[in-house]
């Protein structure tokens, strides 16, 4: 059966000096760019012209060259070309390689205990060349990150919008009360916020822990006696452990309900409060490097 596709009149090299061309507004300039010779460059741009059978660009003595409507039509295609010519170049070459290396995530402080150590270590597990570094912080801190390439893969809740970012839904994980060990309702199966309202609260002061508590009180008809209020998940949880507050987390179902940590206790909350599904997110158009495409499939498959 014969290709659909034609083999193409124009050569990848006339769309480079294109390009170049039209981006540096000189021929001289993209002959500099490219490190050819300008007579090389000029005959690949009227070998493209030929090719395509249309005029491209005007080239003026002295004045650099202008673009006709053809050319910046074929400019925003012939890019298009060359970005999807380096895709698959950097998708072979990942293919190729070993699963090793460095990989830096992110996610929001109140996602990390219940979600990046045991995925973590069971990726470790499989994967021992691959070093995960993690940061974590308040959503916009790690958003920022994100965008900024400074982190691969970043996990979030849903709430938080996922526009601009390609995700996947890990989990649902349900609202639970952090005690002192020796508060009267540590060894409860489950509490309502109404038993723990008279109570000092330690919230969140995030933007997206800041909304999560305070719904869930909202839908739980209660007023909160806040205390303390931090953006630091390290100091919400010495809080609770020195005995001065409690306070609101979620985290994932385990077989227990009841894991625990050092002074803390942690008791499931039995009030209706809806659950904010767990993501992990991307940003579109990236290319992953093959240690993120795998910690990423890893964390569907795991959580």
């Amino acid at each position: 059966m014969p290709s659909k596709y034609a083999l193409p009149k124009y050569t990848l090299r006339q769309l480079v000096y294109f390009v170049a061309t039209a981006e540096a507004g000189t021929t001289s300039g993209a002959a500099d760019r490219l490190f050819v010779s300008q007579s090389a460059l000029s005959a690949g741009l009227d070998d493209l012209e030929a090719a395509l059978d249309v005029q491209l660009m005007i080239r003026r003595k002295g004045k650099g060259v202008a673009l006709t409507e053809a050319g910046r039509q074929v400019l925003v295609r012939a890019r298009g070309v060359l970005q999807a010519t380096d895709e698959i170049q950097m998708f072979a070459a990942d293919e190729g390689a070993e699963i090793r290396g460095h990989l830096k995530v992110g996610a929001f402080e109140m996602i990390t205990p219940a979600v990046l150590p045991r995925l973590i270590a069971e990726f470790r597990e499989v994967w021992p060349e691959v070093t995960v570094e993690f940061v974590e912080g308040p959503q916009h801190e790690i958003t920022e990150a994100l965008y900024a390439g400074r982190i691969e893969l970043a996990f979030q809740f849903e709430t938080v919008g996922v526009e601009g970012l390609d995700y996947e839904v890990l989990s649902t994980p349900m609202p639970h009360v952090l005690l002192p060990e020796g508060h009267d309702l540590a060894n409860e199966e489950s509490v309502s916020l109404r038993q723990l309202q008279d109570e000092p609260f330690v919230l969140m002061s995030t933007d997206a822990g800041e909304s999560f508590m305070l719904s869930a009180f909202e839908v739980a008809g209660v007023t909160p006696n806040i205390q303390y209020r931090s953006s630091t998940m390290d100091t919400i949880r010495s809080l609770v452990a020195h005995g001065l507050a409690y306070t609101i987390v979620v985290q994932r179902p385990s077989s227990s309900n009841r894991p625990r940590m050092r002074g803390i206790v942690s008791v499931p909350v039995n009030d209706p409060i809806p659950g904010d599904s767990i993501l992990i997110v991307a940003r579109q158009g990236v290319n992953l490097t093959a240690r993120a495409r795998e910690f990423w499939n890893f964390a569907i498959r795991n959580t």
